[in-house]
């Protein structure tokens, strides 16, 4: 996903399933360098990996760049029934 902050600079989301690995961190660096040479102008642009795993090869990967974050996301379900939304 590539987004634009309020003040214009750029924030390029990587969403990744499943189990993910300093590979990504590649991938998402090339995107940042694409939006910078042809779209940022003067502007910031910054990563962000969402994965759903923990993985320590991603973690010090993105510590060696101050422009990467990664964060983390949980899925709940609940099924109800429709009595209950009517309620």
């Amino acid at each position: 996903l590539l987004c634009v902050k309020p003040n214009g600079d750029f924030v390029i989301i990587e969403l990744k399933k499943g189990r993910s690995s300093d590979a990504v961190v590649g991938q998402i660096s090339r995107y940042i360098g694409w939006i910078k040479e042809n779209l940022a102008g003067d502007k910031k642009v910054f990563g962000i990996v969402v994965t759903h795993e923990f993985d320590k090869k991603l973690r010090y990967a993105i510590l060696a760049n101050d422009k990467l974050k990664v964060l983390y996301y949980k899925i709940h379900l609940k099924l109800i029934s429709e009595e209950e939304i009517q309620n």
